[in-house]
C-alpha cells in the first residue's frame, strides 16, 4: 500500500509488513464480528451498524493517509454525536490513540489529542450521566497512547540499526574499493616497472655477445625479479595498507636507479637535475612515480636512443621534463599498455595542485610534471 506523503516534521517511521498485516486483520475481524452480531441477532441493520462498521473502516485509512484517518474520525464523532451513539464512538477514538502515536508526526499527533479532549469534554457536558464512560475512554487512550509510543520507538531503532548497518556496508565498499586501488597503484608503479625491465633485458641478451655486458644484465634481471618477487610479498601479506611504507624510493634514488635501467636497456639518457632544496615528501614521492612511469613507458614503447630527463625547482614549484626522440627507429618490444598508469598519475599530480601533460613534441614523445611547492 502507498505510504502517505502529507507527513509532518518527526514522522514516525513507515509500518513494516508485520504491523500493517496484524492492523488489517484486526479491522476486518471488527467489521465481520460486528455484521454477525446484527445477522445472528436477527436485528435489521440499522444507521447505527453502518455508523459503526465505518469507524472500524476508517482504521484501515491510516496505511493510506493518517492525517485523513484522523480528519475521518473527527467527522465520524460529530455524526456520532448527532445520531446519539457518541459513547461507542467515543471508545474507537481511544482505541484509535495507539496507531495516532505509532504512525503520524507530532502536528498530527497534537491535533489527534484536541480531538480527544474536545470529545471528552462534550460527552461530560452533554451527557452527564456518563463520567465513567469518559474516565475509562480517557485511560484507554493513554494506555493505548503508551503502547503506540512503544511500537514506534522500537520500529525507530530498527529503522537506526539497518541504516547504520547499510553506512558500515559502504564504507566498507569503500574501504575494499580502496585497497584494490592501491594494490592496482603498486602493482603498475613498482611490480609493473621491473617485470618490464626483465623483459627488455632478456631482449638484451639474445643479442648481447660481450661477456661482461651479458653478466651485467643478468644482474640487472635477477634484481628486478627479486624486487618483484619481494614486492609481490608484501603486498599479500596480512595487514597490507596498514602502517606498511611505500617501496617507491625518494626522487634522488629513483633517478639513479632510472638511469641504470635505461643505460642497461641500450638507451642514452641525459640527466640534467638542479635540486638547491629538499622537496616535500609528497611533492617528492609523485615525481618519483612520474619518472619511473615514463621511464617504463619509453622501454616499452620508446626509441632505443636519446632519453633526456630534466628536473629543477624553485621557491614556488618542482618541474620534471622526460623525453624520448622519435627521430630513432621505433623497436617494438610487444609488451602491452593499459593507459592506466598514465591516467594515475594524471590524477596524483591534480590532487597535489599540480599539472601533468604528456604529449608529442616535434620528434620527441614529452612528459612534463609541474607541482607548486607553495
Amino acid at each position: 500500500m502507498p505510504q502517505s506523503t502529507s507527513r509532518g516534521f518527526d514522522a514516525a517511521a513507515p509500518l513494516n509488513t508485520a504491523e500493517r498485516i496484524v492492523l488489517l486483520v484486526v479491522v476486518a475481524a471488527a467489521i465481520i464480528a460486528t455484521v454477525l452480531s446484527v445477522a445472528l441477532g436477527g436485528e435489521p441493520i440499522s444507521s447505527l451498524v453502518i455508523l459503526d462498521v465505518a469507524i472500524t473502516a476508517i482504521f484501515a485509512v491510516f496505511l493510506i493517509s493518517p492525517p485523513l484517518a484522523v480528519a475521518l474520525l473527527a467527522l465520524a464523532m460529530v455524526v456520532a454525536f448527532l445520531s446519539g451513539y457518541d459513547g461507542p464512538a467515543f471508545a474507537a477514538l481511544s482505541v484509535a490513540t495507539a496507531v495516532v502515536v505509532r504512525m503520524c508526526s507530532m502536528r498530527v499527533i497534537v491535533g489527534f489529542t484536541g480531538l480527544l479532549l474536545v470529545a471528552a469534554a462534550a460527552i461530560a457536558i452533554v451527557r452527564p450521566s456518563k463520567p465513567v464512560e469518559v474516565g475509562v475512554g480517557l485511560l484507554v487512550a493513554v494506555i493505548a497512547g503508551a503502547g503506540g509510543f512503544l511500537l514506534r520507538s522500537a520500529r525507530g531503532r530498527e529503522q537506526r540499526l539497518a541504516a547504520a548497518a547499510k553506512e558500515q556496508a559502504a564504507v566498507m565498499d569503500q574501504v575494499r574499493r580502496d585497497e584494490r586501488l592501491l594494490i592496482a597503484d603498486e602493482l603498475h608503479d613498482v611490480i609493473a616497472h621491473d617485470l618490464t625491465v626483465i623483459a627488455m633485458q632478456t631482449r638484451v641478451m639474445e643479442r648481447q655477445r660481450d661477456p661482461e655486458l651479458l653478466a651485467q644484465t643478468q644482474r640487472e634481471i635477477g634484481d628486478a625479479a627479486r624486487r618483484a618477487l619481494r614486492d609481490i610479498r608484501r603486498l599479500i601479506a596480512p595487514g597490507h595498507g596498514e602502517a606498511q611504507p611505500e617501496r617507491i624510493d625518494d626522487f634522488e634514488t629513483t633517478l639513479a636507479e632510472m638511469e641504470t635501467t635505461l643505460r642497461a636497456a641500450g638507451y642514452a639518457p641525459d640527466v640534467t637535475a638542479d635540486l638547491s632544496q629538499p622537496l616535500p615528501r609528497l611533492v617528492d614521492a609523485a615525481l618519483a612515480r612520474v619518472l619511473r612511469e615514463s621511464t617504463t613507458n619509453i622501454i616499452k614503447h620508446g626509441r632505443v636512443g636519446p632519453v633526456r630527463i630534466q628536473v629543477g625547482a624553485d621557491a614556488q614549484s618542482a618541474r620534471l621534463r622526460v623525453s624520448n626522440d622519435y627521430s630513432v627507429p621505433r623497436v617494438r618490444t610487444g609488451l602491452p599498455s593499459g593507459g592506466f598508469g598514465s591516467t594515475r598519475l594524471a590524477e596524483r599530480v591534480d590532487v597535489l595542485g599540480g599539472e601533468f601533460i604528456q604529449a608529442t613534441e616535434g620528434d620527441a614523445w614529452v612528459v612534463r610534471a609541474t607541482l607548486p611547492l607553495a
